[in-house]
């Protein structure tokens, strides 16, 4: 079991995609409290930054980072053309290597993206604009995604 971002119980995930815009988010203290643990900081720090959009896996728009399979969801925290990050979950019956689309362009990173594991900080390569992300059901990743021109 990861300290931060590993196999967690079925509601783990749920409760970071569903509940982090509403309940936690309002509250800082609580926040902090029960959130920060769980997210070690990452998308914590991107929650005040001056025009950070967030696209969430129940939106109606094209998402800039988003898994082949439905049944593997995220939520991107992205100010563009300087930093996102996304958080990705499985809700896949068995473990995989899941197919991740990272649409470098759509983040503002005109030369493309580097990703790297929000826990630990390894490098995952880009390969025509996928990466191959390891999951578990109900485990959760956090990358962080930067540009590759060093923006």
């Amino acid at each position: 079991m990861s300290r931060f971002y590993g196999q967690h119980d079925a509601d783990g995930p749920i409760i970071l995609c569903h509940r982090l815009h509403s309940r936690l988010a309002r509250n800082p203290q609580l926040y902090t409290l029960l959130a920060r643990p769980i997210l070690d900081m990452p998308i914590l720090d991107m929650l005040d930054k001056k025009g950070l959009q967030v696209y969430r896996y129940w939106d109606e728009r094209p998402q800039p980072v988003r898994a082949a399979n439905p049944d593997i969801v995220s939520i991107i925290y992205s100010v563009p053309g300087k930093a996102a990050v996304a958080a990705i979950t499985s809700y896949a019956e068995k473990e995989q290597d899941a197919g991740i689309f990272v649409d470098a362009k759509a983040l503002g990173f005109a030369d493309g993206c580097m990703v790297t594991n929000a826990e630990g900080g390894a490098q995952r390569p880009v390969e025509n604009g996928m990466i191959l992300l390891p999951l578990k059901k109900h485990e959760l990743k956090v990358l962080r995604l930067s540009s590759k021109g060093g923006q």
